[in-house]
């Protein structure tokens, strides 16, 4: 499993369990970039949650990845908060944005 989406597994599980924001010990060096990051979960192939930024809200990636996965888990306004119970079920994925760029129209 990709250290990204390992991070996004443990922030939901953290979260939805026991109402910690989890924290990452070490960081690598895609943590620690800028960037937007879109988090999504699914559910038996549906779609579960799923927030984004399309630019930076933190200072790194990391943050970034941790205030995305709980919002997907617990805030998006389509689905009712993730439950314990779902935890084995869930599969994640995370999308980390390039920076925009200008598009001339003609």
């Amino acid at each position: 499993m990709h250290a990204l989406v390992r991070l996004v597994k443990k922030t939901v599980e953290a979260y939805v369990r026991k109402g910690e924001v989890f924290q990452p010990k070490r960081l690598t060096a895609e943590m620690k970039e800028q960037a937007g990051v879109f988090v999504s979960i699914h559910k038996l192939d549906e779609l579960r949650g799923c927030i984004g930024t399309f630019e930076p809200q933190h200072d790194n990636v990391a943050e970034e990845i941790v205030a995305n996965a709980i919002s997907s888990a617990s805030r998006d306004p389509r689905f009712l908060p993730v439950t314990k119970g779902e935890l084995k079920h869930l599969e994640y994925s995370i999308d980390v944005l390039t920076r925009p760029e200008l598009v001339e129209s003609q």
